[in-house]
Protein backbone atom coordinates (compact mmCIF):
# COMPACT_ATOMS: atom_id res chain seq x y z
CA UNK A 1 0.00 0.00 0.00
CA UNK A 2 1.27 3.30 -1.23
CA UNK A 3 2.36 5.74 1.97
CA UNK A 4 0.79 8.36 0.66
CA UNK A 5 -1.52 9.32 -2.56
CA UNK A 6 -1.08 12.90 -2.50
CA UNK A 7 2.04 15.28 -2.26
CA UNK A 8 0.82 18.37 0.54
CA UNK A 9 -2.30 17.21 0.40
CA UNK A 10 -2.63 18.41 -3.03
CA UNK A 11 -0.61 17.32 -5.57
CA UNK A 12 -0.23 13.92 -7.51
CA UNK A 13 2.41 11.39 -6.43
CA UNK A 14 3.68 11.58 -9.79
CA UNK A 15 3.71 15.66 -10.19
CA UNK A 16 4.90 15.63 -6.57
CA UNK A 17 8.13 13.39 -7.17
CA UNK A 18 9.26 15.85 -9.41
CA UNK A 19 8.75 19.09 -7.48
CA UNK A 20 11.11 16.53 -4.88
CA UNK A 21 13.56 16.35 -7.49
CA UNK A 22 13.78 20.01 -8.30
CA UNK A 23 14.02 21.06 -4.78
CA UNK A 24 16.66 18.48 -3.71
CA UNK A 25 18.76 19.97 -6.77
CA UNK A 26 18.38 23.05 -5.60
CA UNK A 27 19.32 21.84 -2.24
CA UNK A 28 22.51 20.21 -3.77
CA UNK A 29 23.43 23.28 -6.17
CA UNK A 30 24.03 25.30 -2.75
CA UNK A 31 26.15 23.13 -1.36
CA UNK A 32 28.24 22.55 -4.52
CA UNK A 33 28.12 26.41 -4.52
CA UNK A 34 29.67 26.63 -0.88
CA UNK A 35 32.15 23.52 -1.20
CA UNK A 36 33.31 25.16 -4.35
CA UNK A 37 33.91 28.87 -2.73
CA UNK A 38 35.57 27.10 0.13
CA UNK A 39 37.53 24.81 -2.20
CA UNK A 40 38.72 28.43 -3.50
CA UNK A 41 40.10 29.96 -0.02
CA UNK A 42 40.98 26.61 1.87
CA UNK A 43 42.89 28.96 4.17
CA UNK A 44 40.32 30.82 5.98
CA UNK A 45 38.61 27.82 6.28
CA UNK A 46 41.50 26.33 8.43
CA UNK A 47 41.97 29.54 10.21
CA UNK A 48 38.24 29.08 11.50
CA UNK A 49 38.69 25.34 11.99
CA UNK A 50 41.84 26.28 14.20
CA UNK A 51 39.85 29.19 16.26
CA UNK A 52 37.34 26.16 16.73
CA UNK A 53 39.51 24.01 18.26
CA UNK A 54 41.56 26.75 20.49
CA UNK A 55 37.85 26.96 21.84
CA UNK A 56 36.29 23.46 22.11
CA UNK A 57 39.83 21.37 22.53
CA UNK A 58 38.57 19.00 24.48
CA UNK A 59 35.01 18.49 22.73
CA UNK A 60 33.67 15.38 21.51
CA UNK A 61 34.04 16.34 18.20
CA UNK A 62 37.60 17.72 18.35
CA UNK A 63 38.93 14.60 16.57
CA UNK A 64 36.99 15.14 13.63
CA UNK A 65 37.38 18.83 13.24
CA UNK A 66 41.28 18.54 13.49
CA UNK A 67 41.24 15.81 10.83
CA UNK A 68 39.30 18.51 8.54
CA UNK A 69 41.86 21.05 9.54
CA UNK A 70 44.59 19.10 8.67
CA UNK A 71 43.40 18.45 5.01
CA UNK A 72 40.52 20.31 4.16
CA UNK A 73 40.70 20.22 0.38
CA UNK A 74 40.05 16.26 0.70
CA UNK A 75 37.20 16.50 2.90
CA UNK A 76 36.06 19.02 0.53
CA UNK A 77 36.41 17.44 -2.38
CA UNK A 78 34.73 14.28 -1.30
CA UNK A 79 31.53 16.47 -0.56
CA UNK A 80 32.02 17.85 -4.26
CA UNK A 81 31.69 14.29 -5.40
CA UNK A 82 28.89 12.90 -3.51
CA UNK A 83 26.78 15.74 -4.00
CA UNK A 84 27.21 15.75 -7.59
CA UNK A 85 26.61 12.51 -7.58
CA UNK A 86 23.24 12.80 -5.65
CA UNK A 87 22.03 15.71 -8.23
CA UNK A 88 22.34 13.24 -11.06
CA UNK A 89 20.08 10.81 -9.15
CA UNK A 90 18.04 14.20 -9.00
CA UNK A 91 17.83 14.73 -12.72
CA UNK A 92 17.18 11.00 -13.52
CA UNK A 93 14.36 11.30 -10.51
CA UNK A 94 12.42 13.91 -12.39
CA UNK A 95 12.56 12.05 -15.51
CA UNK A 96 11.69 8.70 -14.46
CA UNK A 97 8.76 10.65 -12.73
CA UNK A 98 7.55 12.21 -16.08
CA UNK A 99 7.96 8.91 -17.71
CA UNK A 100 6.97 6.69 -15.14
CA UNK A 101 10.30 4.74 -15.27
CA UNK A 102 11.24 3.40 -11.88
CA UNK A 103 14.31 2.03 -12.78
CA UNK A 104 15.42 6.30 -13.07
CA UNK A 105 13.70 6.50 -9.61
CA UNK A 106 15.68 4.30 -7.52
CA UNK A 107 18.88 5.77 -7.15
CA UNK A 108 17.73 8.83 -5.73
CA UNK A 109 15.86 6.54 -3.29
CA UNK A 110 18.89 5.04 -2.59
CA UNK A 111 20.80 7.68 -2.51
CA UNK A 112 18.56 10.40 -0.46
CA UNK A 113 18.00 7.07 2.10
CA UNK A 114 21.79 7.10 2.86
CA UNK A 115 21.81 11.33 2.81
CA UNK A 116 18.98 11.25 5.71
CA UNK A 117 20.51 8.97 7.59
CA UNK A 118 23.50 10.73 7.41
CA UNK A 119 21.53 13.96 8.50
CA UNK A 120 19.97 12.48 11.38
CA UNK A 121 23.22 11.59 12.79
CA UNK A 122 25.12 14.58 12.30
CA UNK A 123 21.71 16.85 13.73
CA UNK A 124 21.82 14.56 16.72
CA UNK A 125 25.01 15.19 17.14
CA UNK A 126 24.68 18.59 16.52
CA UNK A 127 22.55 18.92 19.66
CA UNK A 128 24.44 16.85 22.12
CA UNK A 129 27.43 19.45 21.23
CA UNK A 130 24.61 22.66 21.58
CA UNK A 131 23.70 21.10 25.26
CA UNK A 132 27.14 21.26 26.35
CA UNK A 133 28.03 24.06 25.02
CA UNK A 134 24.94 26.28 25.19
CA UNK A 135 23.90 28.06 28.13
CA UNK A 136 20.35 29.42 26.83
CA UNK A 137 17.49 26.68 26.86
CA UNK A 138 15.56 28.80 24.67
CA UNK A 139 18.52 29.07 21.85
CA UNK A 140 18.77 24.98 21.80
CA UNK A 141 14.51 24.41 21.71
CA UNK A 142 14.31 26.55 18.69
CA UNK A 143 17.50 25.11 17.22
CA UNK A 144 15.77 21.27 18.07
CA UNK A 145 12.62 22.12 16.93
CA UNK A 146 13.64 23.75 13.72
CA UNK A 147 15.91 20.70 12.73
CA UNK A 148 13.77 18.61 14.44
CA UNK A 149 10.63 19.98 11.44
CA UNK A 150 13.20 20.60 8.60
CA UNK A 151 14.43 16.55 9.06
CA UNK A 152 10.51 15.27 8.87
CA UNK A 153 10.32 17.68 5.43
CA UNK A 154 12.80 15.95 4.48
CA UNK A 155 11.65 12.62 5.12
CA UNK A 156 8.27 13.05 3.98
CA UNK A 157 9.42 14.78 0.62
CA UNK A 158 11.85 11.23 0.22
CA UNK A 159 8.62 9.07 1.15
CA UNK A 160 7.08 10.84 -1.88
CA UNK A 161 8.94 9.48 -4.41
CA UNK A 162 8.77 5.72 -2.61
CA UNK A 163 5.05 6.27 -3.19
CA UNK A 164 5.32 7.01 -6.50
CA UNK A 165 7.29 3.61 -6.62
CA UNK A 166 4.53 1.49 -5.15
CA UNK A 167 1.28 3.09 -7.06
CA UNK A 168 3.61 2.36 -10.38
CA UNK A 169 3.68 -1.36 -8.98
CA UNK A 170 0.65 -1.67 -8.20
CA UNK A 171 -0.87 -0.25 -11.35
CA UNK A 172 1.05 -2.22 -13.20
CA UNK A 173 -0.02 -5.82 -11.06
CA UNK A 174 -3.49 -4.41 -11.18
CA UNK A 175 -3.17 -4.17 -15.40
CA UNK A 176 -1.37 -7.85 -15.09
CA UNK A 177 -4.40 -9.35 -13.29
CA UNK A 178 -6.68 -7.59 -15.61
CA UNK A 179 -5.02 -8.87 -19.00
CA UNK A 180 -4.89 -12.23 -17.25
CA UNK A 181 -8.68 -12.26 -16.33
CA UNK A 182 -9.77 -11.33 -20.04
CA UNK A 183 -7.67 -14.15 -21.19
CA UNK A 184 -9.17 -16.91 -19.55
CA UNK A 185 -12.47 -15.18 -20.44
CA UNK A 186 -11.28 -15.46 -23.67
CA UNK A 187 -10.27 -18.86 -23.25
CA UNK A 188 -13.26 -20.11 -21.46
CA UNK A 189 -15.58 -18.68 -24.47
CA UNK A 190 -13.76 -20.12 -26.90
CA UNK A 191 -13.36 -23.78 -25.34
CA UNK A 192 -17.38 -23.49 -25.18
CA UNK A 193 -17.30 -22.58 -28.65
CA UNK A 194 -14.89 -25.80 -30.12
CA UNK A 195 -16.84 -28.12 -27.78
CA UNK A 196 -20.24 -27.09 -28.96
CA UNK A 197 -19.24 -27.72 -32.26
CA UNK A 198 -17.18 -30.96 -31.95
CA UNK A 199 -13.58 -29.55 -32.86
CA UNK A 200 -10.76 -30.57 -30.80
CA UNK A 201 -8.19 -28.45 -29.68
CA UNK A 202 -5.81 -27.44 -27.61
CA UNK A 203 -5.33 -24.24 -25.37
CA UNK A 204 -2.13 -22.71 -24.67
CA UNK A 205 -1.34 -19.83 -22.29
CA UNK A 206 -2.53 -17.35 -24.95
CA UNK A 207 -3.73 -18.89 -28.04
CA UNK A 208 -5.59 -21.66 -28.98
CA UNK A 209 -4.79 -23.94 -31.61
CA UNK A 210 -6.57 -26.38 -33.77
CA UNK A 211 -5.76 -29.89 -34.22
CA UNK A 212 -6.18 -31.11 -38.22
Amino acid sequence: MPCMHRFMFWFPVRLGSVIVGVATLLQDAAVLVVCGVQRGDSRAMSESLEDWLQSHGSNAMAGLVSALNDNPEKFLNFFLAIFTVHGVSCTLLIVGALKLKLWLVYPFAALEGGRLAALTAAFTAAMLLARDNISSLGAITVSTVGGTFALLLLFYMWFCTISLCQMVKAVKRMNYMTKQMVLRERMARNRSKYTATGDIGYFSNQLLVPTM
